[in-house]
């Protein structure tokens, strides 16, 4: 079984959301959006015992009448899932949602299940003594049952599941609160094989999790991995045989001495009484067989130190490898077993390099469902974040609504949604070709913008990035990230993926007039190839304005010039010609660069945006009002 979709309202920011989730869940969105509050909703959810109880400073805006509810809805359900889960995943069901919540201190456990309703009206006595009632006064009404006479709560319910698997006909389905222990690593539950949730939290260290307990992720591994038994066995012996040989040492050492002293003091007391014996003997402490107990260690430069004497890197490092082995070692145990790692902040500590490393072996293991692994990250960094399968992608935000409050919104895409709203434009298989590209282009960092700025090419990038740091504040200061598409029929599709996650997005795109006066030129000579292929150049990049605007319900024309909405501009002929046009100690600054060995000749994006940065003069009209423009779609 898998986790399919989460409900959460009431905890903490967050109000009433529900989130789908895949083999690979990333959450992203500003600081203090709810990315972590989502992975501690759900550590409550599986893990309330061990997790620290909730409080009124739990519920939304500290409301007590409110109530905390966490609802879990899980799919691929197992055979093996179905013979655990009983009522609550019958035959046929497809889906179980099972759902917990805090009302005021009282945690109470919910699974939406198929039951026989006078059972169900037993079971929901608050005590036992009415629940004895309501059980004898079904038993006299509904004879047929041939019921037997109350015992026990235990007992009772074991004979009515028992009915209810034989009479499946009779069950109807309904919620139903549960008294069984679902989750937790301890002791016996239900879920406890089929499903773990495993939360790691940006303040958890290694070295707690690097223990031999059952709590601990080593200790889990070590419990899934080594049978105890025999050498326990063994040891017993070796206890048994202990305390015989202890025995005998005792009662060869001070058997006779202690024989003789109880005689004397016996002698002494029948002066006073008369009828009794004093005795003494050894007393030797009894020996139990212990818990066979493993350490963790770590072998650095020849020098044994214990966990949480490494660095932070190392420590984050270790823990996420063994979680990664914990993930392993379940599903060997079981084929159908599920580990749902939930990490916080997994990039913590982590050199560029080696937080590449993670994210592609925990994707790896994510992916291939045969691992029975399920990955959820709340992350600041795009290595956690493949581009091209930005359906995995939630975004929250905090945004106030007519009331004054702030309330966290969720917002996820999917290819469909994206193929939809590209119809007419893109063709599904144009789409999939574009992916990679768009996608590894740099938009994994858009992700995480407040607006992003999309350009046809590198040198546009860089110059705008130049212009924008002229004010001393560069564009990413101001949560603006500037990304090109590779061209203007690559335009759309990262538009309206960064538009379907609910980050404002604004096109810049060259109008290539310039390639119209090219052709009107060339028209007077002779050189019918040259003409062609321009002909052709210069109605595709006609037909892509037209589609542009048309993509925005506005007027359509081949070549519309300057701030045409407030989502996109055309620069007349192109963004290069058009600074050297209007500009000219743009393109002086980029010649002095070369000159001085400082830059490079030809499109160098380096020297670009020096150039706009060190260029006398105020910069453009044009740039400050698609610059200005872009900034007004921020939301506050």
């Amino acid at each position: 079984m898998q986790i399919e979709t989460v409900h959460i309202k009431n905890f903490r920011c967050l109000d009433d959301i529900e989130i789908g989730f895949d083999s690979v869940t990333t959450f992203v969105g500003p600081n203090g959006a709810g990315k972590s509050t989502v992975l501690h909703a759900l550590d409550w959810f599986f893990n309330g015992a061990k997790s620290a109880s909730l409080s009124a400073e739990d519920v939304f805006q500290q409301e007590l009448d409110r109530v905390v509810s966490v609802s879990v809805t899980f799919a691929h359900i197992s055979s093996t899932d179905r013979a655990q889960l009983g009522k609550y995943a019958p035959d046929g069901v497809e889906r179980v949602t099972i759902w917990k919540q805090w009302d005021d201190g009282v945690e109470k456990v919910f699974g939406r299940g198929r039951v026989y309703p006078p059972f169900d009206e037993v079971r929901s006595g608050s005590t036992a003594g009415e629940r004895k009632t309501r059980w004898n006064e079904l038993r006299n009404s509904r004879k047929a049952l041939e019921l037997p006479t109350w015992s026990n709560d235990l007992a009772m319910t074991a004979v009515m599941s028992q009915w209810e698997a034989s009479h499946p006909d009779d069950l109807i389905e309904a919620d139903v609160e549960s008294t069984t222990h679902f989750f937790g690593f301890a002791g016996q539950s239900v879920m406890s094989g089929l499903f773990d949730f495993i939360f790691v939290s940006a303040d958890l260290r290694a070295g707690e999790e690097a223990t031999d307990s059952r709590s601990a992720v080593i200790g889990r591994i070590l419990e899934r991995s080594i049978d105890r038994e025999p050498a326990e066995a063994e040891v017993a012996v070796l206890v048994d045989g202990f305390a015989a040989a202890q025995t005998e040492i005792h009662e060869r050492s001070f058997g006779g001495q202690l024989q003789m002293l109880s005689e004397e003091l016996t002698a002494a007391v029948s002066e006073f009484t008369s009828g009794r014996r004093v005795t003494l003997s050894t007393r030797p402490e009894p020996v139990k067989p212990q818990r066979i107990q493993f350490s963790v260690g770590v072998l650095d430069a020849g020098l044994e130190t214990s966990v949480d004497r490494q660095g932070h890197g190392f420590q984050r490092a270790l823990l996420i490898a063994a979680l990664r082995k914990l993930a392993e070692r379940g599903h060997q145990a079981s084929a159908d077993s599920v580990v749902c790692l939930a990490v916080e902040e997994p990039e913590l500590f982590q050199h560029p390099l080696q937080a590449r490393s993670f994210a592609a072996v925990l994707r790896a293991l994510a992916e291939d469902l045969g691992n029975g692994v399920q990955i959820a990250y709340a992350t600041h960094s795009p290595y956690f974040i493949e581009a091209k399968c930005f359906h995995q992608i939630r975004r929250l935000t905090r945004r106030p609504n007519n009331a004054g409050q702030n309330r966290v919104e969720v917002r996820a895409s999917s290819l469909d949604q994206i193929v939809d709203r590209l119809d007419g434009y893109l063709d599904a298989a144009s789409i999939e070709r574009q992916l990679d590209g768009v996608c590894l282009g740099g938009l994994a960092e858009g992700f995480f913008a407040d607006v992003v700025l999309i350009v046809e090419g590198s040198t546009d990038r860089a110059v705008l990035t130049g212009a924008a740091a002229r004010d001393s504040v560069p564009l990413l200061l101001e949560g603006i990230f500037v990304t090109e598409a590779g061209g203007k029929p690559r335009l759309l599709l990262p538009y309206v993926i960064l538009d379907e996650l609910g980050i404002p997005a604004y096109i810049v795109a060259d109008n290539d007039s310039h390639l119209r006066d090219e052709y009107e030129r060339l028209l007077t000579t002779k050189n019918e190839l040259k003409v062609k292929n321009l002909r052709d150049s210069m109605k595709d990049s006609a037909k892509w304005n037209r589609s542009l605007l048309r993509f925005f319900d506005l007027a359509e024309e081949d070549w519309p010039v300057g701030l045409i909405a407030s989502n996109i501009t055309f620069v007349d002929g192109g963004l290069e010609q058009a600074l050297s046009d209007m500009w000219p100690a743009w393109a002086e600054a980029k010649e002095a660069l070369i000159a001085e060995g400082m830059g490079f000749s030809g499109k160098n994006n380096s020297t670009y945006e020096e150039a706009a940065l060190l260029a006398d003069g105020d910069v453009p009209e044009l740039l400050g009002d698609l610059l200005n423009a872009a900034r007004s779609l921020r939301v506050a």
